[in-house]
């Protein structure tokens, strides 16, 4: 006989990939806040001149070397997690796991497209929705093939296969003069015109180029569930530490390599044209798997208790930093689109997650969930959820 389908309750969450998600939120945070919601997308894709001031260059240098692309394959690899941990749940209570994360993907992709349409085009969900459902026939595979199937999308994705759907560069120049005045001093209505046409001039071209990619961190991230390494933590964490001090040093030297090029505009040399293009996996997953390994060895500190909040309401911290940051530069708010400089911006960020580490503590011990994961999983396991504590 087959259950009915049950979210995670709270005793059963793994704390320490809410605290690493909640790590990764901040770097998604900081590096969209600098480089898609501060200026356009095309302005970003065209490369932004070198700050005048020191602490914007710096500001700028410490984003790109440490999270730009890096936290949102964290972010990524720990969506394939997730995945990975439902489809397991459905298979030992007999419900097809196919048709519940179906389900599940579906719900998030509504979500998407609302934030996408009418707050900002620069949303991952529907991304992560759409892949989540194409790659959701291989999640049955073993963890080697996941592992193979994973580095293959991840390489196809770095391919020419997609060259031709990059915006041309007459799109993005008109796009960059455009965007800088609608979004600094645009009405709402303005704002949604604009942004639906640049959604479909550049956003989803970038989103089917990004595709491959995150299909194939999303794999390796159910890789890493099915192959035991985060179950058995006492037997593997020597070696998710050993791989993680690897996989970190290979990335932060490949990654300077390309900084300091950008920075210099020196010329990348055939191999580290490669490296830039792989340079954030290894760095990424690095991250995740160190902050597993001290987790793991009860190596405890004061912050973890917020960043485990903030982990645990991912969903609902994400689309509430994209209220707070279009408010503060788009022209129905207070309008300071292209303005602020990248260290302004970094501190408001830092003030933006502090308060989101607080809220969602004060949150979470009156609530079971947040308020978005709590619609995503009544709308999911189609019944309202248990939202309120039980005292």
């Amino acid at each position: 006989m087959s259950e009915s389908p049950q979210p995670v309750g709270i005793h059963d969450r793994i704390r320490e990939l809410d605290v690493i998600r909640g790590f990764a939120l901040f770097g998604v945070l900081l590096v969209n806040c600098l480089t898609l919601f501060r200026v356009s997308f095309a302005a970003r894709l065209e490369g932004i001149p070198k700050p005048p001031l020191a602490p914007d260059h710096w500001t700028e240098l410490i984003a790109s070397y440490f999270f730009e692309f890096k936290a949102i394959t964290l972010f990524s690899l720990l969506f394939g997690v997730g995945s990975a941990i439902q489809w397991e749940k459905a298979t030992l209570r007999h419900i097809s796991p196919f048709s519940f994360l179906t389900r599940r993907y579906l719900v998030l992709l509504f979500i998407g497209l609302i934030h996408m349409i009418f707050l900002w085009n620069g949303d991952i969900l529907c991304l992560y929705a759409v892949c989540g459902l194409l790659i959701l026939p291989l999640y049955g595979l073993s963890s080697r093939s996941l592992v193979i199937a994973g580095l293959a999308l991840v390489i196809l994705g770095f391919s020419s296969i997609t060259d031709g759907l990059f915006p041309s560069s007459l799109i993005l120049e008109e796009d960059k003069g455009l965007a800088t005045a609608v979004y600094s001093s645009g009405t709402y209505m303005d704002i949604l015109r604009f942004r639906i046409q640049e959604t479909g001039d550049i956003i989803l071209p970038l989103l089917i180029i990004t595709l491959p990619r995150t299909c194939g961190v999303f794999l390796l991230g159910a890789a890493a569930w099915k192959s035991g390494l985060l179950k058995n933590v006492e037997r593997y964490r020597l070696s998710i530490a050993l791989g993680g001090i690897v996989l970190v040093i290979s990335g932060c030297i490949a990654t300077f390599a390309i900084v300091w090029s950008q920075d210099t505009n020196t010329p990348l040399g055939e191999i580290l044209e490669w490296a830039e293009r792989f340079s954030y996996l290894p760095l990424g997953i690095g991250y995740g798997a160190l902050i597993f390994s001290c987790l793991t060895a009860r190596l405890k500190y004061w912050p973890l208790p917020e960043l485990g909040a903030v982990g645990q309401m991912a969903l609902t911290n994400y689309l509430l930093q994209s209220v707070v940051l279009t408010f503060v530069f788009y022209g129905y708010g207070l309008g300071y689109f292209a303005i602020l400089g990248s260290a302004i911006c970094a501190a408001l960020c830092v003030t933006l997650f502090a308060a989101q580490c607080a809220y969602s503590r004060w949150w979470l011990r009156r609530f079971e969930f947040g308020p978005v994961e709590w619609m995503w999983r009544s709308l999911t396991y189609g019944k309202r959820q248990q939202f309120t504590k039980i005292k």
